[in-house]
């Protein structure tokens, strides 16, 4: 039971993340973030219902895309500075910054949530697969 609260909280609370995160992109959807994640929920709900077959078929699309802009990002990151110049950026980066006992919870949460997406569909793909 737990597994499946696990599992609906975990693409709840990363597809709020990613709409806030547009929100930067696009400000106009900012107020809009809770009600455009509720929408993308209920379309991944239908999308699971047709079948997993689909549901694997954009989520791989969505990966596709994602694997593109990294490397588009990279190349346009490594075609315009060099590379002794990105290593002389790094403790630029992280100046200003310390170690806080806050800090290291939100990276703890974050990372749990990452693996605790993982975990609970690695777990429930057993019982999805037709007897």
């Amino acid at each position: 039971m737990f597994i499946l609260v696990d599992y609906f909280l975990t693409a709840a609370i990363s597809c709020l993340s990613g709409m806030l995160y547009l929100s930067v992109v696009f400000p106009a959807i900012g107020p809009l973030a809770l009600w455009i994640t509720i929408g993308v929920l209920i379309l991944l709900g239908i999308l699971n219902w047709v079948g997993i077959s689909e549901s694997a078929k954009v989520s791989l699309v969505g990966a596709v895309i994602a694997f593109f802009s990294d490397i588009a990002i990279l190349v346009m990151v490594f075609t315009h500075i060099s590379l002794p110049y990105f290593f002389s950026l790094i403790p630029t980066m992280l100046a200003n910054h310390s170690l806080t006992p806050l800090s290291i919870l939100i990276g703890f949460a974050g990372s749990f949530l990452a693996f605790s997406g993982l975990e609970s569909i690695s777990q429930l793909s057993p019982v999805m697969k037709t007897p």
